[in-house]
């Protein structure tokens, strides 16, 4: 009796275990599926090749960047960016840039981030950020945190939003046109 007990805890484990893996297999299956049909044709728009997990792409004044989430713990957090390269002289005056950050959400939906950097250079030519601001704003080009100090910088800086928006439009047909 004591052994058939033992032997019907004993399957139940076993079945237990196979249930885990199989679901197990499932996740990551989805998750590769996901991953791949999310961010390959953000990468094929930067010439990407087959299995690499970040790509880079300079044109113009402009780094294109996709960076596909990793399989750690089977992680969906991936990003896509445009970062606005500075020329780089002893005695410039500042320069402000705007560098757009994208996280692909869901199936068709996008968290957008900017980053507007006041960069100065020094007599010598070497550079400090004397200021970085990062701020949420949606699809539309619309400010989500509304402060008077983002207001003012988006406002400030409207026309760089506008720009780095429509790179990302002309480069992987998101954000809309303006």
């Amino acid at each position: 009796m004591v052994e058939r007990i033992s032997d019907i805890f004993r399957r139940k484990r076993i079945t237990v275990l196979v249930v885990l893996a199989v679901l197990l297999f499932l996740y990551a299956a989805l998750w590769t599926a996901y991953v791949t049909y999310r961010y390959e044709p953000f990468r094929k728009a930067l010439g990407a090749g087959i299995g690499a997990s970040q790509d880079i792409l300079q044109e113009d004044h402009f780094t294109y960047s996709v960076h596909k989430p990793k399989p750690v713990f089977l992680s969906f957090t991936g990003n896509i960016s445009i970062t606005e390269n500075i020329v780089v002289s002893a005695g410039l005056p500042e320069q402000v840039t705007v560098d757009l950050l994208v996280w692909p959400r869901g199936f068709d939906s996008y968290e957008v981030g900017i980053g507007i950097v006041e960069t100065t250079t020094d007599p010598t030519g070497h550079t400090s950020n004397s200021y970085s601001h990062d701020m949420m704003l949606d699809e539309n080009m619309d400010l989500l945190d509304d402060t008077p100090e983002n207001r003012k910088l988006y406002e400030e800086n409207i026309d760089k939003i506008k720009n780095i928006y429509r790179l990302a439009y002309e480069m992987w047909g998101i954000l809309g046109t303006e």
